[in-house]
């Protein structure tokens, strides 16, 4: 037979002197989220504590009754917000902080709670014992049968009656009847507010009626779940397409950016050989420009007539053969424009360290991104057997 989990609640209110009120107080409703617990101790309010722990207690059922959550959290969240901004709380001769309260929810076969001060609860799992305190962050629990629950706004209670009563009970009518015996026995000088809570199996006895409603309900769930598989089915062949058109034009993209990249470097290789004009500086020899440039002093004899290399002055002006002006059509660094344009050419000499070597000025070393639009001297071919720049020696 199927089985449900139930449970039942026992409250406990002991008041360490018969002639007051005691300064707890707890209350418990049903109530649309679950059924609900409220226990509040304002011990702390001193002559007030009756009044206060009534007050607020009051205040928190008749604002909860009043409203519908979506779920037991958005309650106890709810519940806070009442204690920090409520006018009436503000009244009271004691902050909410110095309050000790438990809000526990029974939903769904579930426990939520929220705990302040000195409250505390205890779940009991057999011969195991949980205990949770107002800084504990756990505030959901799912109860199986024969566990119970204990929620107390004195945590004093642990050291004089739970551990004896509490986990020798089996059932939460025993340990509440043998905690108040001990309670009144041992004449407890502090009031306690308490509920025990236990979880048990019932039997579900179906009727010739629920047996039909069950027939109809399985051939209903049958239907949902004939028509969600199909959802389920499209939406998966729709994701599919879709995933596939995106790999098809990826890979479309692709192939468009691979045969713009290749067209732009044919662009640079059929790119005729240019001339530039070099201003001799102090220091610099016929040597030294031609391995600037990635060239040969027999290239700038070529292209200098009538210059002597080896007389060559400051402000002497030569005529050196480059590969080519190169524009940069977007930002990027030098490492990025010899990776995507000029890798291939390495076996010319055509590196990064000589486009460096080429192009940096004493302001300017080219390490950082180099903007768009800016012109780059690439440096002649050199045949891929030959031997650095040749030198006067060679001549």
């Amino acid at each position: 037979m199927p089985r449900l989990t139930h449970h039942k609640s026992f409250l406990l209110a002991y008041r360490s002197s018969p002639y007051n009120e005691g300064s707890c107080f707890l209350a418990d409703f049903h109530h649309a989220n679950g059924d609900i617990y409220i226990l509040c101790d304002a011990n702390a309010a001193g002559q007030y504590a009756p009044q206060v722990s009534r007050q607020i207690t009051d205040l928190l059922q008749t604002h909860i009754e009043q409203h519908v959550y979506k779920d037991p959290q958005e309650l106890i969240d709810d519940a806070r917000t009442l204690l920090n901004a409520s006018s009436t709380i503000g009244q009271l001769p004691l902050p909410p902080q110095e309050l000790s309260l438990g809000i526990v929810i029974w939903s769904n076969h579930q426990i939520f709670w929220h705990l302040q001060g000195s409250a505390v609860l205890y779940l009991k799992k057999g011969k195991h014992l949980l205990s949770f305190y107002a800084h504990t962050p756990t505030r959901r629990f799912l109860p199986k049968p024969h566990h119970m629950a204990l929620v107390s706004t004195c945590p004093l209670l642990q050291e004089e009656v739970l551990k004896n009563h509490f986990l020798e009970a089996t059932t939460a009518s025993q340990a509440h009847k043998r905690t108040m015996q001990a309670l009144t026995q041992s004449r407890f000088g502090k009031d306690v507010a308490a509920c025990f809570i236990e979880f048990e199996e019932a039997e579900l006895v179906e009727s010739p009626q629920s047996a039909k409603r069950g027939i109809f309900t399985l051939l209903t769930v049958l239907a949902v779940l004939f028509v969600s598989v199909w959802i389920i089915h499209l939406v998966y062949s729709y994701q599919q397409q879709r995933k596939e058109a995106k790999e098809i034009e990826a890979r479309q993209r692709a192939l468009l950016e691979a045969k713009r990249i290749a067209d732009s470097l044919r662009l640079v290789d059929q790119q005729p050989d240019s001339i530039i004009i070099h201003k001799v500086k102090a220091g610099e020899t016929a040597t030294s420009i031609a391995q600037k440039y990635n060239t040969t002093l027999d290239s700038l004899r070529e292209w200098n007539d009538f210059v002597p290399l080896d007389k060559l002055y400051p402000g002497f002006r030569l005529r050196v053969k480059i590969k080519m002006l190169f524009t940069l059509p977007e930002a990027m660094t030098l490492e990025e424009v010899h990776q995507k344009y000029f890798k291939r050419w390495e076996k010319y000499g055509i590196t990064v360290e000589s486009l460096r070597r080429l192009n940096s000025t004493q302001s300017d070393s080219l390490k950082d991104v180099i903007p768009l639009g800016y012109s780059l001297m690439i440096p002649v071919w050199k045949p891929a057997d030959s031997s650095t720049v040749s030198t006067d020696s060679n001549r």
